[in-house]
C-alpha cells in the first residue's frame, strides 16, 4: 500500500452469524487482515492521531481507524478485534436512534440485504417499480441528465450503485421513501420491531466504548444523504442536536466529526467550529486541504481490493 498523506480508514458494516452479509460488509477475520495489510505500527491510537494532526506532525504512513453510523454490527464484530489488538478508534455516530427513531437509511439497507438475493436483484426491483409507477417520467428525466462522473471518487461503487444513489439523492429525493415504504409494506414477512436491536448501538454500547478509550464523534442527527444541500439553519440543527446527545451519552463535549456521505460545504465548517470540533474527516482521499476539519479517509473496500492485487 502506498501512503501519500496521513488519513483515516473508514469502516461501516460487518457481518457475523448474527449480522447479515450485506453489500460491503466484512467479517472480523477480514478486519484483522486489513489491519495487518496497513501495518499495526502505522495505526495510531485515536487520541494520538488527533493530537499529532492538530500539531500538523503526522507522517504520511500514519493512519487511524474510523467507524461511521452508530451500527450495532461494529460493536459486536469490530470492537472485540480492537480490544484484542489494543487499538482505539474514532466512532462517528448519528443520534436519532437514541430518540427511538427508526432511521430509514439503515432500515432500507437491511431490508435489501435480507430480502433479496443480492443488491443487483434489489436494484432491478427498485427500478422496475419506479419506471412502471407514478415516478416514471421523473426517472426518465433524471437519467437523461445522469452525470457520467457521478461519485467518481468512490471507486468501489458499481455503475448500478452510482445510478441508484443519483436517483435516490438527486432525482427522487423525498419520493424515494414512498417507493421503499411501498416495497416493504408489500412484504408481510418483514418485521421491523424484531430487527431494530440488530441495527444500532444502544447507550450501554457507547458507555463501554468510552470507558475503553474509544473516541465518540459527530455524524449529524438523522444522517441526511445530501447534507450539503441543506440550509445553514438545517445543518446547524442537525449538528447541534447530534452534539447535545453525544455529550449526554459520553459525559464529554465531542471534539471530532465525520461528514455523512462526504457532504460538506462553506456553511458546515463554521458550525462545527462553533461547537468546538477540532478534527473532522471527509470520506475520500481526494481532499487536499491541510485544514484539520477536512482530513482525508480511505474506504476499507479500496484497501481490500488492493490486498487482492
Amino acid at each position: 500500500m502506498i501512503n501519500t498523506k496521513p488519513h483515516g480508514v473508514m469502516f461501516h458494516h460487518f457481518y457475523s452469524q448474527v449480522h447479515p452479509k450485506g453489500q460491503g460488509a466484512i467479517s472480523a477475520k477480514e478486519l484483522v487482515s486489513i489491519i495487518n495489510f496497513i501495518g499495526r505500527s502505522n495505526i495510531l491510537a485515536a487520541v494520538d492521531f488527533m493530537q499529532l494532526a492538530l500539531k500538523n506532525q503526522l507522517r504520511p504512513e500514519q493512519t487511524c481507524l474510523t467507524f461511521d453510523d452508530n451500527l450495532r454490527c461494529q460493536y459486536d464484530v469490530a470492537w472485540p478485534v480492537l480490544q484484542k489488538l489494543k487499538l482505539s478508534a474514532f466512532w462517528f455516530i448519528y443520534t436519532s436512534p437514541f430518540e427511538n427513531v427508526n432511521e430509514k437509511l439503515e432500515i432500507y439497507r437491511y431490508y435489501r440485504t435480507v430480502r433479496f438475493k443480492n443488491v443487483e436483484a434489489f436494484y432491478d426491483r427498485f427500478f422496475k417499480i419506479c419506471n412502471a409507477g407514478q415516478f416514471n417520467k421523473l426517472m426518465a428525466q433524471g437519467l437523461a441528465k445522469y452525470p457520467a462522473d457521478y461519485l467518481k471518487n468512490f471507486s468501489f461503487y458499481s455503475d448500478s450503485d452510482r445510478r441508484f444513489r443519483y436517483l435516490r439523492d438527486q432525482v427522487l429525493k423525498d419520493k424515494y421513501f414512498m417507493v421503499m415504504d411501498q416495497i416493504i409494506d408489500d412484504d408481510p414477512d418483514f418485521n421491523l420491531k424484531q430487527v431494530r436491536k440488530l441495527l444500532w448501538m444502544d447507550e450501554t454500547c457507547i458507555h463501554n466504548l468510552v470507558e475503553s478509550g474509544q473516541i465518540i464523534g459527530l455524524h449529524s442527527h438523522t444522517h441526511p444523504t445530501t447534507m450539503a444541500n441543506l440550509s445553514q439553519a438545517q445543518q446547524q440543527k442537525e449538528y447541534l442536536t447530534n452534539f447535545k446527545i453525544v455529550k449526554r451519552l459520553t459525559g464529554q463535549a465531542p471534539l471530532t466529526a465525520s461528514y455523512p456521505c462526504d457532504a460538506v460545504n462553506v456553511d458546515t465548517l463554521p458550525i462545527l467550529k462553533k461547537l468546538g470540533v477540532k478534527l473532522a474527516f471527509r470520506a475520500t482521499m481526494a481532499s487536499t486541504s491541510s485544514d484539520p476539519l477536512l482530513l482525508p479517509r480511505i474506504d476499507h473496500a479500496v484497501l481490500y481490493k488492493e490486498m487482492s492485487l
